[in-house]
């Protein structure tokens, strides 16, 4: 139990896999570690309970596989994300997908596998994950350039991959930036110094500094005036990049000006 009010003769209790029996964390790697194929690969993840990993699997014969690998509860119209009422046992646990229900690959046609906490489900998957989601566009990009023109990856280009600064999100927003009228003469600076911008978050570059800052104003001036003021502190840390950047694209006609402006840019 995590919180009782005896007022409302209510309590809420938080339910999680790894009290069950067997979830020492990362036990199964004693059985991972010893795999030769990939069957006993899949035997391995019967095993593995917690934490909840994207698990890469390769072989000396060039078999790639991957798997999403962890405790996952059955849940009968419900995600788990929200409490639901306890007292009758509606919303109890129907028992764990097995790892055969679970999202996987193995040898997928385009030869290669890629996990960067993005959205790992096939677009038909019926069964209930709490996930955040993030983008991987720019693996999958690289991938697809590879593949255009037969190029095979190096050590360098996987090097170059993983240090690659440019941000997405800076392109997208300020792309949005360049359209928007009215801004203060005292604040053009700005707006040039980010939309001159190529977008990459170097550590000696004024723009990504001043890019980053803006990041952490904008969620409170677009979506703060539209919520309560006792709600603000809960959802405010529930607000992701890709849903300001959603509702920057399909602005209120109450002036995206002011959203962009005020008070984002007046304490730079």
């Amino acid at each position: 139990m995590i919180y009782e009010d005896p007022a409302l003769r209510r309590a809420y209790a938080l339910k999680w896999v790894g009290s069950e029996p067997g979830t020492a964390g990362y036990l199964a790697s004693l059985t991972l570690n010893r795999v030769q194929n990939w069957d006993q690969f899949l035997k391995a993840m019967d095993k593995w309970k917690v934490p909840s990993e994207n698990l890469i699997y390769a072989d000396v014969d060039g078999n790639i596989g991957w798997v999403a690998a962890g405790m996952t509860p059955i849940r009968k119209g419900w995600s788990g994300l929200l409490p639901v009422p306890g007292a009758d046992g509606r919303y109890e646990w129907q028992g764990f997908l097995p790892v055969s229900k679970m999202p996987q690959k193995y040898n997928p046609n385009d030869h290669f596998v890629a996990t960067a906490n993005h959205n790992i489900l096939p677009p038909d998957y019926k069964y209930e994950f709490g996930l955040r989601m993030v983008q991987s566009d720019k693996i999958h990009a690289n991938r697809g350039s590879s593949r255009t023109s037969n190029k095979k990856f190096s050590v360098a280009d996987f090097q170059k991959l993983q240090h690659d600064e440019l941000s997405l999100p800076a392109r997208e927003l300020t792309g949005i930036l360049r359209g928007v009228q009215g801004a203060k003469p005292e604040m053009k600076q700005y707006v040039e110094m980010l939309t001159n911008w190529d977008c990459v978050l170097g550590r000696d570059s004024n723009s990504a500094a001043l890019f980053e800052y803006w990041l952490t104003k904008l969620p409170a001036a677009i979506f703060k005036p539209k919520i309560p003021v006792d709600a603000w502190a809960v959802v405010a840390p529930r607000i992701s990049l890709l849903k300001t950047i959603e509702a920057l694209k399909k602005p209120d006609k109450s002036g995206l000006e002011i959203t962009l402006w005020s008070p984002v840019m007046q304490q730079c």
